[in-house]
């Protein structure tokens, strides 16, 4: 073999095992204190070498491309196989938050799907952000920075935090001048004829502070299948000195399947676990749980930057339930996939656990 021939060689492998590496550290994001500085830890990335990344793959390869019919799913699924990845944080991989601003605060919801991003998204931002007008360039840069092949931890941080500084930094400057509001296309005739036009009138937040509403993906966001990473996007609010309020959107598991088609139990599962892992290495001060439904929970107001009893008129008033969706019950989840449920269900309780101990703080 030449010289030419074994360089080529060297750097093809040494590509592979980069590409190996970043999903990896997708898949754990996590670190151990080593000599000042955090790193990989080696035992964690062994444990994704030989469960989650590897379930992960054998996932993402069989996986059936076209949607099945809701009389498919009573029959064991073959991809009913818990994804491991939530046994190893970290001391180092937690985000402390020390930015807590008064005038400009940043909403932005994470939760499993059907939990209420549209609800949020589409009718709530509209009303508590007069400025809302769907996705910004913050928004835009979290959801790339989310993709199934992201960048390396340290350069998604960096990059989300100069987008927060100029979010941020636009903000303070609209609050400054007293601009008034303009939205285009859809926000315009939102504001116009429905109820968010009279809720924004009467619930407005006040002219000298900001609440700024994110658009945000769903766990998991499609098509591509991927789960965002609001821990990511927590340490970059703060390189920022940006205030980020996540908002931990709940549902009944039952309500948030609605299908067991796909492999959608596991394909739940593995989401909801990359969520409670992300969440556990955040500081409970980052986040507030919103359970799915008419009432806003006790404290959630104040917790955004306006008042309890204005959230509470704003989601009643907006709030539909769905139409047309069928929760699966317990019997046939768990027929279908049942250890895929089992462990889904655990994760369900894992991410009320901590939304207690949060509001109960």
């Amino acid at each position: 073999m030449g010289a030419a021939t074994m360089r080529l060689l060297l750097v093809v492998v040494a590509l592979a095992v980069a590409k190996e590496c970043r999903m990896h550290e997708g898949l754990c994001s996590l670190c151990t204190k080593h000599e000042g500085h955090c790193r990989p830890d080696p035992a964690c990335l062994s444990a994704c070498n030989g469960t989650a990344a590897e379930r992960l793959r054998a996932w993402e390869l069989t996986r059936p491309s076209a949607p099945q019919k809701r009389m498919d799913i009573i029959k064991q699924d073959k991809h009913d196989e818990p994804a491991d990845v939530g046994a190893c944080a970290a001391p180092c991989a937690r985000v402390a938050k020390a930015a807590v601003d008064g005038r400009v605060r940043f909403a932005y919801p994470a939760g499993l799907e059907h939990t209420g991003h549209h609800l949020w998204q589409q009718n709530v931002f509209p009303v508590i952000d007069p400025f809302y007008g769907g996705q910004t360039a913050l928004a835009r840069a979290i959801i790339d920075m989310e993709s199934p092949k992201p960048p390396p931890t340290a350069s998604r941080v960096a990059k989300l935090a100069k987008e927060f500084e100029k979010a941020l930094k636009n903000r303070g400057e609209l609050l400054a001048s007293g601009a008034k509001p303009k939205r285009a296309g859809r926000w315009h005739r939102l504001e116009k004829q429905s109820v968010v036009g009279e809720l924004t009138r009467r619930y407005g937040v006040p002219a000298d502070r900001a609440i700024v509403g994110l658009t945000a993906c769903s766990y998991p966001c499609q098509p591509c299948r991927h789960d965002p990473d609001v821990r990511v996007t927590a340490e970059a609010a703060e390189l920022a000195g940006a205030d980020l309020r996540v908002m931990v959107m709940t549902r009944p598991v039952a309500e948030v399947l609605h299908s067991t088609s796909n492999g959608r139990v596991c394909l739940m599962e593995r989401s909801c676990a990359a969520l409670a892992r992300q969440l556990e290495a955040l500081d409970p001060a980052f986040y507030f749980c919103f359970p799915y439904g008419p009432e806003s929970p006790q404290g959630a107001g104040d917790f955004l930057g306006t008042t309890d009893a204005a959230l509470q008129d704003i989601v009643a008033a907006i709030y539909k339930p769905d139409d047309g969706r069928i929760p699966v019950s317990d019997e046939v989840a768990n027929l279908v996939s049942p250890r895929c449920f089992a462990s889904l269900t655990n994760c369900s309780a894992r991410i009320d656990a901590l939304c207690k101990a949060r509001h109960e703080a």
